[in-house]
């Protein structure tokens, strides 16, 4: 999947030339939109690196760490000793592949795919925002409830009757359940002296590795950021929603 993505995000920056066919061109900037969007929604983003290539980005897919480079919006200026044709095969391949994966984990998500794209928006540059995230219609939940229904009242008789024979049984296991705290008492106190002699070596369990991971997510939460045109818009708008923030 990192190559699949790099190679799409390369394309989405070029210009369309007679090798290059520009639906192409824009075929591969939905797919990542698409990705990006479904990245700032899942809270997926978890490293981010700039370098003079471009910028690194790493995020957490399914457990999975994807990496990709998004190169700068510049103008690109194309050698005549490559030969794009066998690039364009590869596109072609990742671009089934992109659509398969989205399709994935927009429906992991309980999200229409494809998004709706907004024409108007999508004509003021407004990047993410430009797609219309959409939850999937339930099917067949009227027919559940419905199902459901005469279900819960047959349980609901049977409730009064399991009441009276459970009231008896509750005494007795309250009678059991005393014993069995007594010869507890004991061992607590052993367990006790191990906790104790662990906290006196050093000994510690460490922090929950999601608790530590999770940070990211709210790095940015209830900060409101104004962009000028002199930014990369696309890629400061991406990793600022995806950690929380509001552009």
């Amino acid at each position: 999947m990192d190559d699949a993505l790099c190679l799409a995000t390369l394309f989405a920056t070029l210009p369309g030339t007679d090798t290059i066919e520009s639906a192409r061109s824009k075929n591969a900037r939905r797919l990542i939109l698409e990705f990006s969007n479904y990245v700032v929604r899942a809270r997926a983003l978890t490293k981010v690196f700039f370098s003079i290539k471009g910028c690194y980005l790493q995020a957490k897919v399914q457990g999975q760490d994807v990496t990709w480079l998004v190169p700068y919006e510049f103008g690109q200026n194309l050698p005549e000793d490559v030969d794009y044709r066998v690039m364009m095969t590869f596109l072609e391949f990742y671009e089934t592949q992109l659509h398969f994966i989205n399709f994935k984990l927009y429906s992991s998500l309980g999200l229409k795919y494809p998004p709706r794209a907004d024409g108007v928006m999508d004509g003021a540059f407004a990047g993410l925002g430009s797609l219309v995230l959409e939850n999937k219609p339930t099917e067949g939940g009227a027919a559940a409830a419905a199902i459901a229904a005469p279900a819960a009242k047959g349980k609901g008789k049977g409730k009064a009757e399991v009441a009276g024979a459970g009231a008896n049984k509750i005494k007795s296991l309250k009678k059991k359940l005393g014993t069995l705290e007594r010869e507890g008492a004991g061992a607590d106190k052993t367990e006790g002296g191990e906790q104790d002699l662990d906290q006196d070596m050093g000994v510690d369990g460490g922090e929950d590795e999601e608790e530590v991971g999770g940070k990211e997510e709210t790095l940015l939460c209830d900060l409101k950021f104004f962009l000028s045109r002199e930014v990369p818009r696309a890629l400061m708008e991406l990793m600022i929603r995806a950690f929380g923030g509001a552009v």
